[in-house]
């Protein structure tokens, strides 16, 4: 093998060395992209001692609804939360939606946690009536208030507390 392919095949191997490392910085990445995504897409905010919101936006498939509900049952337990409000202005809201809302609303129940819902638009609130579930129960929940609004769930959930302080 002369000098020259010697040369090259040491360079081409030195160059798939480099594509590797780089491939596997760019997996880690796309791990990360994707991490920061997720957590974008459930943006639990602390808006009072004992109050948490959950704006939902967009589609609710049954992974986001999974890590809706992982981070905001962690979330509840981390700020000992009593209040949960869930604010489905933005949501775009198909029967599985409601769905995962009910098994939400019950897990939060068995922390200690009490669902709050605004946001609920004339279309959903149809649907949901369609649907033939107690907005209020969700059949058999319990009581579980819904209100207009943001504000108008956020006022409430104050009252709540300071009736209990």
């Amino acid at each position: 093998m002369s000098d020259d392919a010697a040369a090259l095949q040491a360079e081409n191997q030195r160059l798939r060395a480099e594509n590797q490392r780089l491939q596997a910085t760019l997996d880690h990445l796309r791990a990360h992209q994707s991490e920061t995504i997720r957590a974008l897409g459930v943006p639990i905010l602390q808006v009072w001692k004992g109050i948490l919101c959950l704006p939902v936006i967009g589609a609710v498939d049954e992974q986001r609804a999974n890590d809706m509900t992982a981070m905001l049952l962690e979330r509840v337990v981390q700020t000992a939360a009593r209040f949960a409000v869930i604010d489905l202005t933005a949501a775009d809201f198909e029967v599985e939606t409601a769905q995962h809302l009910v098994r939400m609303t019950r897990c939060l129940r068995l922390i200690g946690g009490q669902a709050v819902l605004c946001g609920i638009s004339p279309k959903t609130a149809q649907m949901l009536v369609d649907m033939q579930l107690d907005v209020l129960g969700f059949s058999g929940m319990g009581d579980m208030p819904t209100y207009r609004d943001l504000g108008d769930a956020l006022r409430a959930c104050l009252q709540k507390l300071d009736q209990a302080s």
